[in-house]
Parts: structure tokens; C-alpha cells; sequence
């Protein structure tokens, strides 16, 4: 099965219809993360979404930049699996697709969102995982340190990444490139 990565200016039917998929799922503890209206907004520069050979939607996520982010661009948020790949426990043959604690397909899409930012002039980007311990997390920035083609730093700390400093879901583990322009660390 070949993956495929495709990162638009305009958002593709294919990523709304995706996103709905993800939104309505009951089995997605974070479901509520993924309404349209939280993912379709203002501040989005791209979208990606990785398919299938058959074009069936794999993973997606988005690219924003937020006055919040202090001239930052939050790269491979709102990032989703399909919940039918979820069910079935991954793509076949699962040692294709997920590598050294990350899908090789969510670092395609981490590369080209950097790549299209970077041409709009944005030269310093993170992404973020809600991750208490962090165990999770080093095998995740582990496998993109592994199988990205940018060089990242990886913050032991956890960094307020959207401006709710009451909400613990928004203290998170973050990755850069460039300088890091989050301001509150826990």
C-alpha cells in the first residue's frame, strides 16, 4: 500500500469529509478536538492528508499560525488517524508505515508543511503533543528526529501552547525548528 502526502493552500474536500469522519467518532477520546469549526479557521496555512493508493483518507493535520505562537507556525496540528485505520490497528504491513515510534507518513506530512511555510517566510515552526509523563512523546520526536529531513530541538519542558494557562490540555510537549518563540513553560 503506498502512502501519499498532499499539502494544499486551498483545503480539500477530501480533508473536510476526513475531519467529520474523525469529529463523529465515538470511539476518539479527543473527538472534540476535531469540530470544523476548530480546525478550518483563520489562522490555517495548509492542509495535509495522506491517502491510500485507492484514495481512501489515512491521516490529516494542519498548519496554523497564531498571534498566540508570536510569529511561530504550529505545524501537524490537529493530526488524526482515520478512525477505520485506528480500528484496525494500523495500516498492512504495519513495519512500512510506523517507525521508531511514529508513522513515516506523519513526518511527510511535518516536512512538506515545513516546506510550504517556509516559502510563505515563516522559518520557525513546532508541534506539540498533550503527553503528561512523556513517555510517549520521546519514542514520537524519536522517530521525527529519525525520519524527518529538517534538524528539531525537543523541549523536556512543557510550554503553554494555546492561551489558556487554567486548561491543562493546553501545557504541552513541544518540538521546534528555529527559535522558539512560546514564552510560558510549566
Amino acid at each position: 500500500m503506498k502512502i501519499k502526502t498532499y499539502t494544499y493552500k486551498a483545503c480539500p474536500d477530501a480533508l473536510v469529509d476526513f475531519y467529520h469522519d474523525v469529529y463523529q467518532d465515538k470511539n476518539n477520546k479527543l473527538a472534540k478536538n476535531y469540530h470544523p469549526d476548530d480546525i478550518f479557521n483563520e489562522c490555517a496555512l495548509c492542509y495535509s492528508i495522506s491517502v491510500t493508493g485507492d484514495g481512501n483518507p489515512v491521516a490529516g493535520s494542519v498548519a496554523w499560525a497564531r498571534l498566540f505562537y508570536n510569529g511561530a507556525v504550529r505545524v501537524g496540528t490537529r493530526y488524526a488517524i482515520h478512525p477505520v485505520v485506528r480500528r484496525q490497528g494500523g495500516l498492512s504491513p504495519k513495519s512500512d508505515y510506523y517507525k521508531s515510534g511514529i508513522r513515516t507518513y506523519a513526518v511527510e506530512q511535518l516536512d512538506q508543511q515545513i516546506a510550504f511555510v517556509e516559502n510563505l517566510g515563516y522559518y520557525n515552526q513546532f508541534i506539540s503533543r498533550e503527553d503528561r509523563k512523556g513517555w510517549s512523546t520521546k519514542r514520537v520526536f524519536n522517530g521525527i528526529k529519525t525520519f524527518s529531513k529538517y534538524e528539531w530541538n525537543f523541549s523536556d519542558d512543557t510550554w503553554l501552547v494555546c492561551p489558556n494557562e487554567q486548561n491543562i490540555s493546553c501545557w504541552q510537549r513541544i518540538g521546534y525548528r528555529g527559535k522558539l518563540c512560546l514564552t510560558k513553560k510549566l
